[in-house]
């Protein structure tokens, strides 16, 4: 009785598949097959010359299982421009969110100028040293509860004063917020993030 066949599991789902061939030449024969898996099993009977497709499916339904462990990412340590809280700090927006996590996009909205800008979310960089041009930068930041800061730092005024960036808020599904900030050697472009209450 040739079988050939797996067995298969992704966590609590497990599934068996095989096939059956059977051929017998004398009277009146009656065959048996008997089909096991992993925690299944299955038994019938056929007479005459058989083949047959067997599937099994299980699932486990226990909830003991080792929780999974999420490998923390190491922080990459960026230094904050020296002369940054030197400089005057111009609010340009506050907006209010009740989503924690956004997703930014930055780049230039207007002539290639060669612009360069560092950006900083609640004193920390998340965008150091970029070039802006046609390309959108994504990052990420999650909100903390109140008020939250975004600072875009100017390293240069390009050739056109002042340094300039579209900043692209995205957050929910098909969400979003853009804004046009403007920053130079004398001062940083702010924006004030807010968290609302659930």
């Amino acid at each position: 009785m040739p079988q050939i066949g797996s067995y298969i599991r992704d966590g609590r789902f497990g599934y068996s598949l095989s096939i059956q061939y059977t051929k017998y030449f004398a009277k009146n024969p009656m065959i048996d097959f008997d089909l096991q898996a992993q925690n299944s099993h299955a038994v019938g009977s056929h007479s005459g010359d058989y083949i047959g497709l067997n599937i099994i499916v299980d699932y486990d339904l226990s909830k003991n299982k080792p929780p999974k462990i999420k490998e923390e990412e190491p922080e990459v340590y960026i230094e904050i421009p020296k002369d940054v809280y030197d400089r005057e700090d111009k609010l340009a927006e506050t907006f209010s969110f009740r989503k924690r996590k956004l997703t930014i996009l930055a780049w230039d909205h207007s002539m290639i100028d060669h612009d360069t800008i560092s950006i900083l979310f609640n004193g920390r960089v998340v965008l150091s040293e970029h070039h802006l041009d046609r390309k959108k930068k994504k990052f990420k930041v999650e909100l903390k509860p109140g008020t939250n800061e975004f600072l875009m730092y100017a390293h240069n005024e390009g050739t056109i004063s002042p340094n300039s960036a579209a900043i692209e808020i995205r957050y929910g599904l098909f969400r979003k917020k853009i804004i046009y900030l403007n920053a130079s050697y004398d001062d940083n472009a702010v924006l004030k993030l807010k968290l609302e209450d659930r």
